[in-house]
């Protein structure tokens, strides 16, 4: 472990020298050497998240996303999203949803849409009903609650998303009612987008959703 440490440590040094040197006047030569010396240095990170050994690739993964260095985190969790180990998976998710970003969550509609689904659509969670038979909504991620072990949405007590053995849950309310709701469950698919069903207060039948996630 203190190897992978160090060798990481030294790449993630070699891998912000060309940003330093960029803010002290470039040459296109000295630009383009840069340049490959940084996708040389994306390679080997890349080489050590698939380290055959399962726990040298984790530790690996753990390491980038622990460093902060936007480029390696974002390195991690996309490596981590796609794996097919879902402890792995789990952990990456969980670093994408602490940096709390806001999803786009989109709803494709069948040709002969329930009459209530619009109005209580929009009501509950502020979306958009698009001429291309698609519905979308934003959902803003919260702090993680230790105790509801879920996401909270963002300036709300309930919870907006939650981590399950093959996705999440997600959840929106209407301000100020509670009966009034969305519940979406969704599974990674091979391709690290997240896919399944919405159900919307008072409206029959659930509604095909997919997820991507992105920074």
């Amino acid at each position: 472990m203190w190897k992978l440490t160090m060798k990481l440590f030294a790449a993630l040094l070699f891998a912000c020298l060309p940003s330093f040197a960029m803010s002290q006047g470039l040459t296109p030569e000295q630009l383009r050497a840069q340049l490959d010396e940084r996708s040389s240095s994306n390679s080997a990170f890349r080489d050590m998240l698939n380290d055959p050994d399962p726990a040298r690739s984790r530790a690996a993964m753990e390491l980038m996303i622990e460093s902060n260095e936007p480029q390696l985190v974002r390195l991690a969790i996309d490596h981590g999203l796609l794996s097919a180990t879902p402890e792995v998976r789990a952990y990456a998710l969980r670093a994408f949803l602490d940096t709390r970003p806001t999803l786009l969550v989109q709803v494709t509609l069948p040709d002969d849409v329930p009459e209530k689904f619009e109005g209580h659509f929009r009501h509950v969670t502020d979306g958009t009903i698009l001429s291309n038979g698609t519905a979308t909504y934003r959902l803003n991620v919260g702090m993680f609650h230790a105790e509801k072990n879920c996401y909270l949405e963002t300036g709300h007590d309930w919870c907006g998303i939650a981590i399950t053995p093959d996705g999440v849950a997600m959840s929106t309310r209407a301000h100020g009612n509670s009966g009034r709701w969305t519940y979406t469950n969704l599974t990674f698919q091979d391709s690290g987008q997240l896919a399944g069903s919405t159900t919307v207060w008072d409206v029959p039948g659930g509604f095909t959703t997919s997820l991507t996630l992105t920074p």
